[in-house]
């Protein structure tokens, strides 16, 4: 296992690499001064010319990736040029939020599809498998911005039940916490939920044509010991390469849900800064993404080799 970590740290650092090229690149893709930015558009040539000079940003791309680069490799991503204050604090201050939201849809993702993969699977082919299969294609048919308007109109306006905008530390207030976490956690599972049920279901229905499952089912063992003895198992190994996936898209793909509900996570910031121009602190996001994509990839692989012994083997 030792092998496979040292392996995998060794594939990550060219990625990082290249992540980190693009990320520096992005001070020349986007366009305008950032030095425009920070002093307002009444700001004269002079002013403008000399703060670009003290930012670096007539450097050649090569010295200012390399002086970016040793930052980083240091824990310094820079100044935000809006709020002046270090990257890696207002990164650090609403990743918990993006990370709470992300891990509380990934594990009732997971639950409502499993539930349902079994359920289909056991009757392949079935009204009920069809039904299922339907249901599950609707919703991955759905845009997530629409899934949002909708169930805002629905849980929001019409009934009341819940906020529509803003977000409730959970050190203010257990229940209001929860109450502005629902919408968007609904949201995200109705767009991930979809993906797990169609590889579960398509793993569970192939292992159920195994000699070892005929075998179980010809000594008279239940369905449902079937299902969860010798079919989740071994059908949860591209279940779980597909759980490493869809967290880096909840990471750093939820820009929409996050923007409409208001919520201080890594999508609203990456969002606002977009907008403001303030590609330091883009570049950071960037970086700490593809950091938590890595990390999460290598404990999918881990948990990979925990439930198949076989992989160890090829390690």
């Amino acid at each position: 296992m030792l092998r496979l970590i040292l392996r995998k740290i060794g594939e990550a650092i060219p990625v990082l690499l290249l992540v980190s090229l693009g990320a520096a690149a992005l001070t020349d893709l986007i366009p305008g001064s950032p030095a425009r930015q920070i002093l307002g558009e009444f700001a004269t040539e002079e002013r403008v010319m000399a703060l670009d000079e003290k930012l670096g940003v007539n450097d050649p791309f090569l010295e200012r990736y390399w002086r970016w680069l040793s930052g980083a490799l240091r824990g310094d991503l820079g100044e935000s040029l809006i709020a002046n204050e270090p990257v890696t604090a207002r990164v650090l201050d609403v990743l918990p939020t993006t990370l709470e939201v992300a891990m509380v849809t990934l594990v009732l993702s997971l639950a409502v599809a499993l539930i349902a993969a079994l359920i289909a699977a056991s009757r392949a082919e079935g009204p009920v498998d069809r039904g299922v299969s339907g249901i599950s294609a609707f919703f991955q048919a759905i845009p997530s911005f629409v899934a949002a308007v909708f169930i805002t109109h629905l849980l929001a306006v019409q009934f009341g039940l819940l906020p529509s905008l803003g977000w409730t530390p959970l050190g203010e207030n257990v229940g209001e916490h929860v109450k502005t976490m629902i919408m968007p956690v609904i949201v995200l599972i109705v767009v991930t939920a979809p993906l797990f049920y169609r590889v579960a279901r398509a793993d569970m229905v192939d292992v159920l044509q195994q000699d070892y499952v005929l075998s179980a089912r010809a000594r008279g063992l239940s369905d449902g010991y079937i299902l969860v003895r010798h079919v989740l198992r071994p059908a949860s190994r591209s279940l779980l390469t597909l759980t490493g996936l869809v967290f880096g898209y909840l990471i750093g793909g939820s820009i929409i849900v996050e923007t409409f509900f208001g919520l201080p996570g890594l999508g609203s910031l990456v969002s606002r800064s977009i907008t403001n121009q303030d590609v330091v602190v883009v570049q950071g996001i960037v970086l700490y993404v593809a950091i938590a994509y890595l990390v999460v990839n290598l404990l999918v692989d881990l948990l990979q080799m925990v439930l198949d012994p076989r992989l160890r083997s090829n390690t």
